[in-house]
């Protein structure tokens, strides 16, 4: 059920005599997928090798073959450089401006299989987890990691996120349970006002019939989701997937026994969490020490 295919293997490197195979290409997949498409069917028109425009352009066959393949994200500079080289009029440097926010692969099907989930755990490591964030504090979250994205781009990110909240809401809202470090709820971004805001807007789903959140405090110490955050999705198959997310990565994890060691990882974090009686109480002190920092800054500012 979880088999992805599509981008086939590669057999050689830039810097060996191995070649590298063709893969047949699918552009009404994504953004990404159009623009390695197009890439390609220059390219031969031209009558150019990956290897020959790998030279020209100052990069690497494997890269280039990647690209074509959609199997990475497009380096910012190549697709002018590639309109030169392959006398394209400027416009695979045209279409990259369509598609440089496409989200990767992984997150597509990560999206995709969110859809259709009966159950979603979440740990959550730097920030409140986007099915519970504030319109406030997701315009600030997103502004903060992409500082030099244009506004435009910023409200279709917001606007995204803030969408996939309705899977939180109605007669088959799916069950989620959040496991957020307590980093994430000292962490004022966004300010202290907007900081409050968002606290506030966890109380009422603590422990609610569809919600469960708890709170990792500082003093659990270590603990084996140290790494990152981490997602497990339950099916109506009852199979489980599980999602781990970096800066601009995701890797989904669909293999049995990895998805088990990623299951006993969630329990050791929940087991190590505050009750969600608990954790309303320290979300409760967490915003009146946000409102009490405010009330001193400005004081301080006056």
């Amino acid at each position: 059920m979880w088999a992805r295919t599509g981008n086939g293997t590669r057999k050689g490197d830039s810097s060996s005599v191995g070649t590298f195979q063709s893969h047949d290409l699918t552009p009404d997949r994504s953004g990404r997928h159009f623009f390695g498409a197009e890439m390609r069917r220059r390219r031969e028109a031209a009558g150019m090798s990956l290897a020959r425009l790998a030279d020209i352009v100052g990069s690497s066959k494997s890269v280039l073959s990647d690209v074509e393949r959609a199997a990475c994200t497009i380096p910012p500079a190549l697709p002018a450089e590639l309109d030169i080289a392959l006398a394209t009029g400027g416009l695979l440097e045209r279409l990259y401006g369509l598609v440089h926010f496409d989200v990767p692969d992984q997150y597509h099907e990560f999206m995709r299989l969110e859809a259709l989930a009966l159950e979603f755990r979440e740990y959550s490591v730097q920030t409140i987890p986007g099915l519970l964030q504030t319109p406030a504090y997701a315009e600030a979250l997103i502004r903060a990691c992409n500082p030099e994205a244009e506004e435009h781009d910023i409200m279709v990110l917001k606007n995204g996120r803030l969408e996939r909240q309705k899977y939180m809401r109605g007669p088959n809202a799916l069950h989620f349970w959040a496991i957020i470090d307590e980093g994430a709820i000292r962490r004022p971004l966004g300010g202290r006002e907007c900081m409050c805001e968002q606290l506030a807007a966890l109380l009422p789903h603590i422990d609610s019939s569809r919600c469960t959140i708890q709170v990792l405090p500082f003093s659990a110490g270590g603990h084996p989701a140290l790494g990152g955050p981490l997602v497990l999705l339950r099916m109506s198959d009852d199979s489980t997937v599980a999602y781990i997310e970096g800066h601009d990565t995701g890797t989904l994890i669909v293999d049995p026994p990895e998805v088990a060691q990623r299951r006993r990882s969630y329990d050791r974090v929940s087991a190590n969490a505050l009750s969600p009686e608990q954790s309303a109480a320290l979300i409760r002190r967490a915003i009146k020490e946000h409102r009490d920092e405010h009330r001193r800054e400005s004081r301080d500012l006056a």
